[in-house]
């Protein structure tokens, strides 16, 4: 858990992230439930992130193609 923001009504974003005993790791936002970044491993076993997204809220608030989006 660790602070990703706050909109502009002051309202605090929160990151979550969980990671699993293979080392995969997912970081969702309190903002809707945005997945902010799936790291996972590639056939040779490196982790990296594969969602498109920012790692601010900033980017999120300022408008974008839906990203991290789960509904």
């Amino acid at each position: 858990e660790e602070p990703f923001g706050k909109l502009p009504d002051g309202t605090k974003i929160t990151a979550y992230t969980l990671v699993n005993k293979a080392g995969s790791r997912a970081k969702i936002l309190t903002y809707g439930g945005i997945v902010a970044e799936l790291s996972v491993p590639d056939k040779d076993g490196k982790f990296a992130d594969v969602v498109l997204g920012f790692d601010t809220l900033d980017g999120y608030l300022a408008g974008h193609p839906y990203f991290g989006c789960i509904t």
